[in-house]
């Protein structure tokens, strides 16, 4: 399909191919524009050029950005119904483009009004007054703008930052909800959620995330926190609802991470934010979502992996991701496979571990005395660990075993009070972890 000329004003194309369909000659068309150029005050371009611009569009099929209020003008003044007016064109410009109240908007407007019409809108003003003015708005009244015009949508989409600071969405069997912040307070709800007809359930309803794109696809979003929940809701247990974890997924639940993922990978650009936390069933969920954010960006990952199979996670697809490298906080709340390695450049990291060997803890505290930002780790290991071996390795001085023990030739710390714990500086092992 070929673009229309773009020499043309937006709304003059829009008629003219409105002209072309109902098959109007070139006079008939230019005596419609004339007496369409006399209502609104306007001086009108001369035959010879609007015959040019006519041939132009003759030629070309229309694509792009419709502007219909000259059509819909046109035929009031031309005393066309409002209905016909609105079929006429659907048949046009097809029925998905022309919006019916877009359309009884102008068409209420013009005959409710004399001459000379007033075409203007909020979307007609510069786009610099526009950002200045919709960046003060709150994110439900910058919503409802959106459903004034394709034009103004287009701005808010792409130039205006969205007021919100924390999203959080939570992912269900039969659809979403999203939560969007400032950094206190609730601003906006969105629920998406099937509906049902008595016991059964429309297999046919399609969730899809457009209540939630606008912000998320807003390259200018500035996010301080993420909250991603996939395993999470509220089910029945004997005869009461109780907010639980629910890992093994059926059908359904699996149908809306699939959507959310496709909606994820159709962004062109990362979202940029600076806390992730994230619920998931799997590391290749939580892997789609890291790809999705802005690493250097991304500092801090929380993630709580629910599985009812006792296995350790493997993590390696996750630590070879730009977000994990450049990420400086970690926490992870599930037993995992992976070489200690992997923490080595963290300034925080919370894990837990099936195996951790001496020598590893001791090339990681070699690793983290080196480190300039490095502060604190904590590692939970699920069997065992010799500690006198290790504080003999450490040539640790012998101390109260509820106390923290100075690394010689370091800057660190390590208790066994709880799990491996290593610190910059001295704390009371016994102080609950932030």
């Amino acid at each position: 399909m070929a673009e229309i000329p773009p020499n043309i004003p937006i709304d003059l194309r829009t008629l003219i191919f409105y002209n072309i369909y109902q098959q109007k000659t070139i006079e008939k068309s230019y005596e419609n524009y004339e007496k369409l150029c006399s209502a609104t005050g306007k001086l009108p371009f001369s035959f010879e050029k609007f015959e040019n611009f006519f041939h132009l569009c003759s030629k070309d099929s229309l694509s792009g950005d419709l502007d219909i209020r000259l059509c819909v003008l046109s035929d009031v003044i031309n005393e066309k119904s409002t209905e016909k007016s609105l079929n006429d064109l659907r048949k046009a410009f097809g029925k998905e483009t022309i919006e019916k109240d877009d359309h009884h908007y102008w068409s209420e407007r013009f005959q409710n009004s004399s001459s000379p019409f007033n075409l203007r809108t909020f979307s007609d003003l510069p786009i610099e007054t526009v950002v200045k003015l919709v960046e003060r708005f709150g994110i439900a009244k910058i919503r409802q703008l959106r459903n004034v015009s394709h034009g103004l949508q287009n701005i808010l989409d792409k130039e205006v930052k969205p007021p919100c600071k924390k999203i959080q969405i939570n992912i269900r069997d039969r659809g979403f909800f999203v939560e969007y912040r400032d950094n206190r307070y609730l601003k906006m709800k969105v629920n998406a959620v099937e509906k049902i007809e008595g016991r059964r359930k429309e297999e046919d309803v399609t969730i899809l995330f457009k209540e939630v794109s606008p912000e998320l696809k807003n390259p200018k979003l500035r996010l301080n926190f993420l909250f991603i929940d996939l395993v999470y809701g509220y089910y029945k247990v004997s005869g009461h609802l109780e907010w639980r974890s629910h890992p093994e997924f059926n059908e359904a639940r699996q149908k809306r991470i699939d959507d959310f993922k496709g909606f994820l990978a159709s962004m062109n650009h990362k979202i940029h934010s600076t806390f992730l936390t994230m619920t998931a069933s799997n590391v290749e969920d939580v892997v789609t979502v890291l790809r999705c954010l802005k690493s250097g960006i991304l500092r801090k990952i929380t993630l709580t992996i629910e599985q009812e199979s006792e296995s350790t996670l493997n993590i390696g697809e996750m630590v070879a991701t730009d977000q994990w490298k450049q990420a400086k906080h970690v926490t992870i709340n599930k037993l995992i496979s992976s070489s200690i390695e992997h923490f080595y450049h963290f300034d925080t990291f919370d894990i837990r571990v099936q195996e951790i060997s001496i020598e590893e803890i001791v090339k990681l505290v070699d690793a983290l005395s080196k480190s300039p930002d490095f502060t604190a780790c904590t590692i939970y290991k699920r069997n065992c660990l010799d500690t006198e071996a290790l504080k003999r390795k450490l040539n640790l001085e012998n101390r109260d075993p509820f106390q923290t023990y100075p690394i010689p030739n370091s800057n660190l710390f390590i208790n066994f009070v709880s799990g491996i714990k290593i610190t910059r500086g001295e704390e009371d092992p016994r102080s609950p972890r932030l």
